[in-house]
């Protein structure tokens, strides 16, 4: 059995779900979803899921209640990196609300997108990890002269990973109790952090995570999608994840990632949900934004017309 992890607010319900779909369509053992979420009323696609995959053994979407989690520590001193929402910060309390009987779990992000099977390699990953680390991760950055600020200001001595994709010994985080001792940590150290969980986390470990597969978190954004062969990236990535801010349901993301955007996109065809996802807030911007794309001019069509339908 295979477990998985999100965390989010109302605004990542749609990426969640093209998430969830791409992971029920590529892997054929059976797996669990679990979800903390601010506003769980908000997801309406949960039937939908458990009636057309048969491998989903049990989607189960927790509350997150402020109150059972010690999360006024975070809370009070939020304001530091206001820019990220509240929902970044759940992941933490993982161990208040999954069951005792899950030992092992993925942390995905949102906007983390599955496109082999990846069943042999996460159990290996964590057959490798053993009990010797709490965290399997992907390292983002090694220490250099140019990013010596990062570094320096987290306390680390050599490595810093991409917390999009996270594995996760649930036993030994919950023995050692984890969540106490890295909120214990922020409380501390709460100066320090700018980009959200991922600085806390990475400076709470020091470079103390097992390293996994670059092909379980596989970076696609606008500044480098032109150095990735997509054959390579279609036959060999296990997980792709869209980092930076431009992400593929935003037109002006659509734009600059126009060779990988579908990946995250036909998902939603597999479900009959939605021919798009297009968060917009200014139609006449998106649209001209669109006209002046390269896409051809069917793939613009289609482009605006289904803004007009989703705005």
């Amino acid at each position: 059995m295979l477990n998985f992890l999100y965390v989010l607010d109302e605004n990542y319900n749609l990426p969640m779900l093209s998430s969830i779909i791409s992971l029920l369509e590529n892997i054929t053992k059976p797996i669990c979803i679990y979800v903390i979420h601010k506003n769980p009323e908000t997801f309406q696609y949960e039937e939908q899921l458990i009636t057309n995959y048969d491998n989903l053994v049990n989607l189960e979407i927790f509350k997150f209640d402020h109150n059972k989690s010690n999360f006024q520590s975070i809370a009070k001193k939020f304001d530091k990196d206001q820019h990220y929402t509240e929902a970044t910060y759940y992941k933490l309390f993982l161990s208040d609300y999954l069951p005792k009987e899950v030992k092992e779990v993925v942390y995905i992000d949102p906007d983390v997108i599955c496109l082999n099977n990846p069943t042999d390699s996460i159990q290996q990953q964590f057959k490798y990890m053993n009990n010797k680390f709490i965290v399997g991760a992907s390292t983002h950055a090694y220490k250099k002269t140019e990013n010596e600020d990062l570094f320096k200001r987290l306390s680390i001595d050599e490595k810093y990973f991409n917390a999009g994709v996270m594995f996760i010994n649930l036993e030994t985080w919950r023995s050692k109790n984890i969540t106490s001792k890295i909120i214990s940590y922020y409380e501390e150290n709460y100066q320090k952090i700018i980009w959200a969980d991922q600085d806390l986390i990475n400076s709470f470990l020091n470079g103390n995570y097992f390293e996994i597969s670059e092909l379980l978190n596989y970076p696609i954004s606008s500044a480098n999608q032109n150095h990735i062969d997509k054959n390579y990236l279609l036959k060999e990535v296990l997980f792709a994840h869209f980092i930076g801010k431009d992400k593929p349901w935003s037109i002006s993301g659509i734009v600059k990632l126009d060779k990988f955007y579908n990946l995250y996109q036909d998902n939603f065809y597999r479900l009959n949900v939605n021919k798009y996802h297009l968060d917009s807030k200014n139609l006449t911007k998106d649209i001209f934004l669109v006209l002046r794309s390269s896409f051809k001019k069917k793939e613009k069509l289609k482009l605006i017309y289904n803004l007009f339908t989703n705005f």
